[in-house]
C-alpha cells in the first residue's frame, strides 16, 4: 500500500475488513459500451480480495493490483456501493512504445 504521496504505507498483508454490505462487484468488459459482468469476490486471490474490500469501504479508493500469476488489474469505485474490477490493465504508455 502506498499514501497519496507514494509513500510505502506496508505490504505483504490482507485487509481484513469485510465486504460493505450490499455492494456489487462487477468486472468491466467495454468501459465505452458500459458492459459489465457480476464478480464473485471468493473466487479472487488476496491481493484481489483485498482490494476490492479496501475499496467498498473507501470509495475514494483506487487499487493496481499486481497479480503473481496474471495480468494487472486496477479496482475502483465511482457509484456508491459498486466496486469495478477491469482486469489486463496495460500500463505501457501507447505514445512511447520504446519506454
Amino acid at each position: 500500500m502506498i499514501s497519496e504521496d507514494l509513500q510505502v504505507l506496508g505490504f505483504g498483508a490482507e485487509i481484513r475488513s469485510e465486504l460493505k454490505p450490499n455492494t456489487h462487484v462487477i468486472e468491466v468488459i467495454d468501459d465505452m459500451r458500459s458492459v459489465n459482468k457480476p464478480l464473485d469476490v471468493e473466487h479472487f486471490g488476496l491481493r484481489h480480495r483485498s482490494a476490492i474490500k479496501l475499496v467498498s469501504r473507501n470509495n475514494a479508493a483506487s487499487v493496481l493490483v499486481i497479480s503473481q500469476d496474471g495480468p494487472i488489474s486496477f479496482v475502483s469505485s465511482d457509484t456508491p456501493g459498486q466496486v469495478k474490477v477491469r482486469k489486463g490493465v496495460n500500463l505501457t504508455n501507447m505514445n512511447m512504445p520504446f519506454a
